[in-house]
């Protein structure tokens, strides 16, 4: 039992992405951009007040459903403080370039490595939508696809909805 209760003390001390969740900062991430060059998640954040950061895939379907939708908010928020960055997981750069340019996507996107994010962040699904501020608290963790108008009650109203799920 004292093996056990030590286990469990060492795994809640040295976790980083226990500390990170409890703490409610999201992870400086190292991304790679479509031009092959390397860019801390931090470096893109300046002074948006909302930040969503969506996980996603090339063979996602709802991802793919969940685009069209972003790319409106994207447009629609473009000088009202709100960024939103897509975030490939684990694919490789022509096969996103290719995603990026079929889809029109109008928002900023880079590719990051199962290596960086598996200490650092769990994806419980896809697509995932991390909202952060621009102290990079986490707002909201949004699982699985979600539509316009759920995003755009959100931006209107993120205060009421500071929780992750």
């Amino acid at each position: 039992m004292r093996k056990l209760i030590a286990l469990l003390i060492f795994l809640l001390l040295f976790s980083i992405p226990i500390r990170a969740i409890e703490k409610n900062i999201f992870p400086n991430l190292k991304l790679v951009s479509l031009n092959n060059k390397e860019v801390n998640l931090y470096s893109l954040i300046k002074d948006e007040k909302l930040i969503f950061i969506n996980f996603f895939t090339s063979w996602c379907h709802y991802c793919q459903l969940e685009m069209p939708d972003l790319i409106k908010l994207a447009n629609e928020y473009q000088s009202k403080n709100v960024l939103f960055l897509g975030i490939d997981y684990d694919e490789g750069l022509d096969i996103v370039k290719k995603l990026v340019n079929d889809s029109k996507i109008n928002y900023p996107v880079y590719v990051v490595s199962n290596k960086e994010l598996e200490n650092k962040f769990v994806l419980d699904g896809f697509p995932t939508t991390i909202v952060i501020n621009n102290k990079k608290r986490v707002m909201n963790k949004i699982v699985g696809y979600r539509d316009y108008n759920y995003f755009k009650e959100f931006i209107s109203s993120p205060k009421q909805k500071f929780f992750i799920h």
